[in-house]
């Protein structure tokens, strides 16, 4: 059986859904079987050069209605400049008024967001892939060292009223072997050589 809705072949919809599937393994929903074949996509997906371009174009797309028509006119030459950063500060200067500066990078988050993970290219956007992974590993790990009854115990007192989230730490922990299998293909990721 495939996904139950419509996945997109876009490098950024593959990415967003490797990554979603990666996080849910790490958060302990066993899921083993998807484990290797969404690392190899995720190993594609990421040293894709389209990848930066398609999640600008996906949130600009959605921005669209909420954008200036001259704003639209400079997202097209965003995913072709070489430094889409001078532009939209170029923007910035031509055509918003001073009092409206601040406002303006609050209207276009989502953007900048974008700009940012790939400031240090594609290579610095598979580095900032490993360690969101291997962090999202490290946040439930660190719950669970030493006495693992001491952890739960002391989860139990912190979390009263929310005893989900305890059970679902609990049955994390179970489910080590599979993290840490995943944790080890993150090396996979690492980018190689010059590109």
């Amino acid at each position: 059986m495939g996904p139950p809705g419509v996945v997109g072949n876009w490098p950024y919809q593959r990415f967003v859904r490797c990554m979603g599937t990666l996080n849910d393994i790490l958060e302990g929903y066993d899921n083993q079987a998807a484990t290797a074949s969404t690392f190899k996509d995720l190993t594609e997906v990421v040293p894709d050069p389209d990848l930066p371009y398609s999640e600008a174009s996906s949130i600009l797309s959605t921005l669209s209605g909420r954008t200036s028509s001259k704003l639209e006119r400079v997202s097209g030459r965003l995913s072709t400049a070489r430094s889409p950063g001078k532009v939209l500060e170029h923007y910035v200067q031509d055509t918003i008024l001073p009092q409206d500066r601040a406002m303006f990078p609050k209207q276009l988050a989502p953007s900048f967001v974008v700009l940012e993970k790939f400031m240090g290219g594609l290579k610095g956007h598979q580095v900032h892939t490993i360690v969101s992974l291997l962090s999202a590993y490290e946040s439930t790990e660190k719950l669970f060292g030493g006495n693992i009854e001491a952890r739960v115990l002391s989860l139990r007192e912190q979390n009263k009223d929310g005893l989900d989230k305890v059970e679902a730490c609990t049955v994390d922990i179970g489910l080590y072997q599979i993290k840490r299998s995943s944790c080890l293909c993150c090396g996979e990721l690492a980018p190689q050589g010059s590109q």
